[in-house]
């Protein structure tokens, strides 16, 4: 998003009542949205935050790029306290207005379905294959097929196992994928967006009695296990029960439990003097994997939120403690049987101690162990950005989010580093036994980061400044090479893949940094059901199995949007050819 993960909700901001702008006069009491037309609306409550030269993404410029359906999806689920007052018909307006197109233009085809043969899972080929992909391999690949996502502004996160690439879209449908040629073997309807990666359960290679599943969450707060063969629903549970409960981050599958990390739009719904503002606590959700049965749930805050006895400037009674969202997916330690959490800003002040830490607790009970407190005195809400500041926590941060899962590291010699990415450009390097601070490394001031790619004693890390290759151990930057990065890298043999924001998917070498192959993802082709597709951002991690790659591109929240599943291979046909990084691109020290 992004994500804390203030970039997985920069589409809310469409219709956040942004305010007037910063013009402190007092203006004539404005009608109601529902009596204003689609531009008047656009310019009241979007152009302050979407327009000028300090707009957040998407700007204007890029809304245009959007579907209106995304646009919609936008009003109904994250934004619905703000655009309350819409009817249905008026927020087609507003997204016809600001993509200046019509629902389904391109009308989207029906999904190419797979033949009944195609619909069989591959047992022998559980989840975690090897890449199989070499250096010499990458100019080789070309697409195999692709996929599009109708309507969508960005693609989902790709995994593969038994044969499929299981995927989940923007509209909340996940699918199942045939990895060999791209038809769908099942759709299943989330009841809204699914963020994170869907997550495939472990089998025995040949074990033709397994029943594999899939796990994941929605953005309305709902973790879900549904069967991997067949897409039938097992369970659904809520991770929360508070209603601004969200999923955004990937739930983590260990030993029959299902570890959810549970975030909140609340910071949005925050913008509205009216909410009382606030009532939320992140934290960590445990499941049984089998049942979807409560086992535990860990707060980030311990104090339960109370009325504060106050009222707002509005008028309306404010709570505290609040906040600390989880992002992103925890980490397990298996060896010492724990999981560590990072969450994001308080929404009240004084930000309590449960805001933007790093926290691990007993992985059996959910009791906390330690808490390394990374920021001190952050709260932040929609708020703060607005011209209307009544719901801004006094004093307040600027959001200082842990945005990236959790990681831990084994270093050679048997020493373990527990690994947490900061939104403000840190990363933290804890002793996972203690909490203890080992190091800590700004690589670039408030440059959104994704969690690294260790290989033994070098650590791989993507943000928006490039790829910086560090000493595990230390820190220190072994070197650097610039590019406008988007998504983690993943290692495979001899090299490091990267995709950036212009939709490039690279590859470079680990020792040196230089570039070994590229390959432009934002063309415009064909999708096995017909339908034109083309990327844009790469917002999410390419996937390397058995000398493939299955990349998807495009992310309107990284300011290009694109709609494409793309199945990479190496064809043989084709001459080898490498490709010179330019000069400007050349490794630094």
């Amino acid at each position: 998003m992004a994500l804390g993960r203030r970039w997985v909700l920069a589409l809310a901001l469409l219709v956040a009542g942004c305010g007037r702008g910063g013009d402190d006069k007092p203006a004539p009491p404005a009608p109601p949205l529902h009596e204003r037309n689609a531009a008047t609306v656009y310019r009241d409550a979007c152009a302050n935050c979407h327009d000028g030269p300090h707009a957040v993404e998407p700007t204007r410029e890029n809304l245009k790029r959007l579907q209106p359906e995304t646009v919609i999806r936008a009003m109904n689920g994250i934004m619905a306290v703000q655009a309350r007052d819409l009817t249905p018909e008026q927020r087609t307006q507003v997204a016809r207005y600001i993509t200046g197109r019509m629902l389904g233009d391109p009308p989207a085809p029906s999904p190419l379905m797979c033949a009944e043969w195609q619909n069989r899972m591959d047992m022998f080929h559980p989840p975690g294959a090897a890449s199989r992909l070499t250096p010499d391999l990458l100019p080789r690949l070309a697409v195999k097929w692709a996929f599009a996502f109708p309507g969508a502004s960005r693609a989902g996160n790709p995994a593969v196992a038994g044969g499929a690439v299981f995927v989940a879209g923007e509209d909340g449908v996940v699918q199942a994928i045939d990895e060999a040629g791209g038809c769908v073997r099942w759709r299943f309807q989330a009841d809204a967006e699914v963020r994170g990666t869907v997550v495939v359960g472990p089998w025995m290679p040949g074990d033709l009695a397994a029943a594999p599943a899939v796990f994941f969450g929605d953005d309305a707060g709902s973790a879900y296990r549904v069967d991997a063969a067949t897409g039938q629903l097992v369970w659904k549970a809520r991770a929360d029960s508070h209603g601004n409960a969200m999923i955004a981050g990937t739930p983590v599958l260990h030993e029959g439990r299902l570890y959810v990390p549970v975030a909140s739009t609340e910071w949005v719904a925050a913008a509205d003097p009216d909410h009382e503002c606030c009532t939320f606590r992140g934290g960590v959700t445990a499941l049984d994997a089998a049942t979807g049965k409560l086992v535990w749930q860990s707060w980030a805050i311990a104090a339960e939120p109370r009325l504060t006895g106050d009222t707002n400037a509005a008028g309306t009674p404010t709570w505290q403690p609040a906040g600390a969202p989880v992002w992103a997916g925890p980490a397990v330690d298996a060896k010492r049987k724990r999981l560590y959490m990072a969450t994001g800003a308080a929404y009240t002040s004084p930000a309590p101690s449960g805001s933007d830490p790093v926290i691990a607790v007993d992985l059996l009970t959910g009791r906390k162990v330690w808490r390394y407190q990374a920021t001190t005195g952050d709260a932040w809400t929609m708020s703060c950005r607005m011209a209307d500041k009544t719901n801004c926590p006094v004093p307040h941060g600027s959001g200082a989010d842990f945005t990236a899962p959790p990681l831990l590291v084994a270093l050679p010699g048997g020493r373990d580093l527990l690994l947490a990415r900061q939104k403000t450009g840190d990363i933290h390097a804890l002793d996972p036994q203690t909490g203890k601070l080992a190091w800590r490394r700004t690589l670039s001031q408030g440059a959104m980061g994704w969690t690294p790619a260790p290989d033994g004693s070098v650590l791989y890390v993507a943000d928006a400044t490039g790829l910086h290759a560090l000493d595990a151990a230390t820190g220190n930057q072994l070197w650097a090479a610039p590019g406008r990065l988007s998504a983690p890298p993943v290692l495979v043999p001899g090299a490091v893949l990267t995709g950036s924001h212009d939709g490039m998917l690279r590859a470079r070498d680990p020792l040196t940094g230089m570039e070994l192959w590229s390959f432009d993802t934002t063309a415009e082709v064909a999708a096995v059901d017909g339908a034109k597709a083309h990327g844009g951002a790469i917002d999410a991690a390419p996937v390397a199995v058995d000398g493939r790659i299955f990349v998807a591109s495009g992310s309107h929240r990284r300011g290009l949007p694109g709609n494409v599943l793309l199945m990479l291979e190496p064809s043989w046909a084709r001459p080898a050819q490498g490709t010179a990084p330019p000069p400007d691109e050349a490794p630094s020290p």
